[in-house]
């Protein structure tokens, strides 16, 4: 219903050759497809909505549709798409450099490339501390000490995690910081550190009965 309600509006902008309007409504179509998991049909209207947007010149919005296709083809697995098309993206919408150096750095973890996901992550951390948004810093902190983590490194993992969590004990997210002192609890446990593994790992289940979360309940320790 909702996309059929949407097709309607388009038709009309469609009908007054509204450019912009045109590409804010194959937008929304996509967010809806994306949502469902129709990954190839959002691809189609990402790729019309970035025809209507080139047009008017707006290099954030290009930026956005194009950082969007770059997450679709991210969704289908075909990741060199996707890392060109977030190239693409980085160029002309620079504000949200961090946000996607992040998405290029995860996509190289996911592809084993660590050396690669931490140039991405380490880029994305200048900007954000640049921009001293704290919440990205402690989640990139937090990704970085990942990489170390799966490879092995668990003394640089642990600084990154505890760099993280220091971020995010100061600005109040008690989410993050359950997801950091889970990850300091893995760390510890795969350092054969069973103690403090336990003691972190009961620190992280606290704060997720405390904020709601029963995701980790089951969780191993």
């Amino acid at each position: 219903m909702a996309i059929k309600k949407i097709k309607q509006v388009l038709e009309i902008y469609n009908q007054q050759s509204d450019r912009p309007g045109i590409s804010r409504t194959l937008n929304q179509i996509t967010v809806v497809y994306d949502t469902q998991g129709k990954y190839l049909e959002a691809l189609e209207f990402y790729q019309e909505a970035l025809e209507n947007a080139q047009p008017k010149k707006n290099s954030e919005n290009v930026g956005v549709i194009l950082s969007n296709i770059g997450l679709v083809y991210s969704q289908l697995g075909r990741y060199g798409q996707a890392i060109d098309f977030y190239q693409q993206a980085l160029k002309k919408n620079p504000s949200e450099a961090g946000l996607i150096l992040n998405k290029i750095g995860a996509i190289y973890r996911h592809l084993k490339d660590f050396p690669k996901a931490l140039e991405y992550y380490q880029r994305a951390l200048v900007i954000h501390q640049e921009n001293q948004d704290n919440v990205a810093i402690a989640q990139t902190l937090k990704y970085i000490g990942v990489i170390y983590q799966e490879q092995g490194k668990y003394s640089q993992a642990l600084k990154h995690h505890q760099e993280a969590l220091a971020i995010q004990e100061g600005i109040g997210a008690q989410e993050g910081q359950a997801v950091t002192i889970y990850n300091i609890s893995i760390v510890h446990r795969e350092s054969d550190k069973h103690s403090e593994s336990l003691k972190y790992l009961t620190h992280a289940l606290i704060l997720d009965r405390q904020i709601g979360n029963q995701e980790r309940e089951n969780y191993p320790g």
